[in-house]
């Protein structure tokens, strides 16, 4: 992953959140709906992440998926923090959610 904040840390420190090419969709009767399509960031330690768009732009999927709070019908079918762990993350049920422990 490259970009700015990566470039302006010159690789010594590492982010404390690191989201790949994040992709959530909801399966419906209707089809497809492809809320984020391919969102990528780093965040470091001191820096503030702020984000912004338009009404049902995908913010919110976005901040729910990095929590792993996506509920049925949603779920995230690409994308990973590849600072925190290296297998896949198994998805939460929300009484998980609430468990320190998960």
């Amino acid at each position: 992953m490259t970009g700015h904040a990566e470039a302006s840390h010159g690789g010594t420190t590492k982010p404390i959140l690191e989201i790949d090419r994040l992709k959530t969709h909801f399966f419906t009767r209707d089809g497809v709906v492809r809320a984020v399509d391919g969102v990528s960031y780093a965040l470091y330690p001191g820096e503030t992440l702020g984000v912004v768009g338009e009404s049902g732009c995908g913010k919110s999927i976005t901040a729910l998926s990095v929590l792993r709070l996506i509920a049925r019908p949603g779920r995230i079918v690409r994308g990973r923090d590849p600072s925190r762990r290296t297998e896949p993350a198994r998805p939460l049920r929300s009484r998980d959610a609430l468990d320190p422990r998960q």
